[in-house]
């Protein structure tokens, strides 16, 4: 990948503070929507769908969807995104930390 776009695609938000690098994040998407933009970052990341099923790409490699109940470990700087898939959309939550 050329790295220009890499280091655009870098994400800029604060996990957590210092003195508790932990980030916890909820989100619920309509059905077919974009729910992760591409995009990494140093910490790593534990993707837990609650709802639905979602399709994740990580770096080159597209994964199977992750559905309600499953998990999916994203390690630091790896390029990911993700897309809800099926007719009843999704909710997740995720825990990046450092």
């Amino acid at each position: 990948m050329d790295q220009t776009l890499h280091r655009s695609l870098k994400e800029s938000k604060a996990h957590g503070s210092e003195r508790f690098p932990f980030g916890i994040y909820w989100y619920q998407f309509a059905p077919g929507a974009h729910v992760v933009d591409s995009h990494w970052h140093t910490e790593s990341e534990i993707f837990y769908c609650i709802e639905g099923e979602v399709l994740f790409q990580i770096n080159d490699t597209e994964y199977v969807p992750v559905r309600a109940g499953e998990a999916l470990f994203i390690d630091g700087s790896d390029i990911h995104t993700g897309h809800a898939r099926g007719d009843q959309g999704c909710s997740f939550c995720a825990m990046v930390f450092d």
